[in-house]
């Protein structure tokens, strides 16, 4: 015999929907509740790109950043965007 279907367990069953207004749904068991994502979550729209740049060169960077009033990455990706622009502009002439 189910432990639902004795008369002591369907009386407490009923007891807690009653008190709690819950419905047979909400007593279930999930069998494929929904899984995590691993890792850390997207912080952007942008894909990340990485790379080693030697310490001296961080440290211009860093500088131009400053002297700009940005973040390292804004001032990473305004001087290759400087510098594409740049080249081509060079190309066309």
């Amino acid at each position: 015999m189910a432990a639902a279907s004795h008369p002591v367990w369907t009386g407490a069953v009923n007891f807690v929907r009653d008190r709690c207004k819950m419905t047979s749904s909400d007593l279930s068991i999930k069998a494929n509740p929904k899984k995590k994502g691993r890792g850390r979550p997207a912080t952007g729209k942008d894909p990340m790109l990485g790379g080693r740049v030697p310490a001296a060169l961080i440290q211009r960077i860093e500088g131009w950043a400053a002297a700009h009033n940005m973040t390292r990455s804004e001032a990473v990706r305004r001087l290759l965007q400087k510098a594409l622009d740049d080249s081509e502009a060079v190309q066309e002439k």
